[in-house]
């Protein structure tokens, strides 16, 4: 299911014409005066088809606990929010706010009920626009959210390793964390114990993706919310790799139908990314155990298809000659001005039984090839696939190593990681493991862009900036970046209806050029020929059925001059 049509199914009980209405009645029924403020509910007598959704508006002179009040009074009364959307808007010469919530009746006892208690409800939010009952409903909120993080911590205390202790319990741990970023509604509507082993497992999840280098890790496990059986999975990755459609088409691929009733994403300061899914089956039941075995599998094989896609690119963009003109010369840099010993170890390649890795390293002229190559044969389940001939560039030796593991043998990459750090550090000293480096980097350009990129969806800048060519993206000044990210949303924008879309921008070192096309194989084949003739840097992104090109040109270490930037602009579109 694509975003649009997820987006229309989540509202399919309380559409816009419904919200609509309510907000024309709040607008048209609004009085002059500060102690206003106006109560619009449905009319439900008439409905007898379930379920359906019960629109609640409120609007009143705008104050900054308006919106938590209301929301804490639903609550009170046992009500879980279906849809909630809040905007403050001029009427009459006053900031208003408008509050427009729906909340989801499933039964003929749950419509009695809310008939019951309809003029009781709308006097308490009515009265909460009185600062002092209003404060009382926040501090309620306030203290029992308090009471629940009391009740994890004693959990989290007994159930965790003590390891783990003051990493999830900190001024800035998992849990304070976790606590911070989640609705009252969330965390009321599960038990204590199911809330402590998710915070817990998401401080592994993290370390099971650091210590693994960036491996998938999944976590499954059913639950029960108040009102609902669930299924909850929690996914660890980098960030960079993977985005939030790909791992809901997973799930559409094994569990077809399924529903999502909450979804929670976070990314960590290192450039891990937790997922947060909570699913359930088409009846409202969690899945079963064997489901379980097809959800985690589907996810965990999305590793694989992410590197295959990586690796068809880079041959597709010029293989070996790609590696020579984008990492190479970025790892000598750092080497020529640390004296540092630098090692780039990227996985290409991943199945069921083997993982394929290309290992760079540049070190000083003296490493012995030969003596490295038989310390890594010497390793049970790792193998050389190729060992390309030593470069000499200056004071420094480049080698490109690749190699084979044996998933038999290293069933949890994190082994195979901690085995080929010892053999390297063994026979080329003390190395700057430049992986690391480069999440730091990337998270720090991450940050610089998106605030200069304003009223664009986060998503969307971060898609663009990870498909950006890794080393390029390191190496690019941030400028260039920010204008490679507003030209290429520039054309997103425009092939909504164009179909077609071809920007340039010169640049200082270099001419950035952007065409965005409805999946159209012609054209890339037309881009790739660009390299036959220039200095080029492919990268590419993808959003549904539009395909976004990032070319960065140059001709002889230079921008192209303005005509032929024009030149070949009309070649890919003849």
């Amino acid at each position: 299911m694509g975003y649009e049509e997820l987006f229309y199914s989540s509202r399919e009980l309380f559409t816009e014409d419904k919200e609509k209405e309510i907000f024309e009645a709040l607008v048209n029924s609004w009085g002059k005066g500060r102690d206003s403020i106006i109560i619009q509910t449905t009319d439900i007598q008439s409905i007898n088809e379930y379920p359906f959704a019960v629109g609640i508006g409120v609007a009143g002179i705008d104050w900054a606990g308006l919106a938590d009040a209301t929301m804490g009074i639903l609550h009170q009364y046992g009500w879980n929010l279906y849809y909630v959307k809040g905007t403050v808007v001029s009427v009459k010469e006053y900031s208003i706010a408008i509050l427009i919530a729906a909340i989801k009746i499933e039964t003929p006892e749950e419509k009695a009920k809310f008939t019951e208690k309809k003029q009781e409800l709308e006097k308490k939010i009515k009265d909460a626009s009185k600062g002092s009952i209003a404060k009382k409903i926040l501090l309620s909120i306030e203290v029992e959210r308090l009471t629940i993080y009391e009740e994890v911590v004693n959990i989290i205390q007994r159930g965790a390793r003590k390891s783990e202790i003051s990493a999830l319990l900190n001024e800035e741990g998992e849990a304070i964390k976790f606590f911070a970023s989640r609705p009252m509604a969330y965390l009321r509507e599960r038990a204590p114990s199911t809330i402590a082993k998710l915070i817990i497992n998401n401080f592994r999840i993290q370390k099971m993706v650091r210590d693994s280098h960036g491996q998938i890790q999944v976590h499954i496990e059913n639950l029960k919310t108040f009102k609902e059986e669930l299924t909850g999975i929690t996914i660890g990755a980098y960030e960079r790799d993977y985005k939030l459609k790909d791992f809901l088409d997973a799930l559409n691929y094994v569990v077809p139908g399924f529903r999502l009733m909450y979804n929670k994403e976070f990314s960590t300061g290192d450039g891990i990314l937790l997922t947060r899914l909570e699913i359930s089956t088409p009846a409202g039941k969690y899945y079963k155990r064997d489901a379980h075995r097809k959800i985690k599998r589907a996810l965990e094989n999305l590793e694989s298809a992410h590197y295959f896609r990586k690796s068809s690119w880079i041959e597709a963009s010029g293989g070996f000659e790609h590696y020579l003109r984008a990492i190479i010369p970025f790892l000598l840099k750092e080497y020529m001005s640390g004296n540092k010993n630098q090692v780039y170890i990227n996985l290409i390649a991943s199945t069921d039984m083997f993982s394929d890795f290309k290992i760079f390293i540049v070190s000083g002229r003296g490493i012995s090839t030969t003596r490295l190559l038989e310390g890594l044969e010497k390793q049970t389940g790792i193998s050389i696939l190729t060992a390309h001939p030593p470069r000499v560039f200056e004071k420094a030796a480049v080698n490109v190593i690749d190699v084979r593991v044996d998933r038999m043998q290293y069933t949890d990459l994190s082994l195979f990681y901690k085995t080929i750090r010892n053999v390297l550090e063994k026979y080329i000293g003390r190395f700057r493991d430049f992986d690391e480096g480069m999440r730091k980097m990337d998270i720090d350009k991450l940050q610089m862009v998106r605030a200069s990129i304003k009223d664009i969806p986060d998503n969307i800048i971060k898609g663009i900036y990870y498909s950006i060519e890794d080393f390029y993206r390191m190496s690019a000044p941030i400028e260039e970046l920010i204008s490679f990210i507003k030209i290429s949303i520039q054309c997103l924008q425009a092939v909504e209806n164009t179909k077609y879309c071809e920007k340039y921008e010169t640049q200082k070192k270099s001419t950035l050029i952007v065409v965005a096309f409805s999946s159209d194989k012609q054209i890339l084949k037309k881009i790739m020929n660009i390299s036959k003739t220039y200095e080029v840097t492919l990268s590419k992104y993808e959003m549904e059925d539009t395909t976004l090109i990032l070319l960065s040109v140059k001709k002889e270490g230079n921008p192209l001059p303005e005509n032929e930037a024009e030149k070949i602009l009309t070649s890919i579109k003849k």
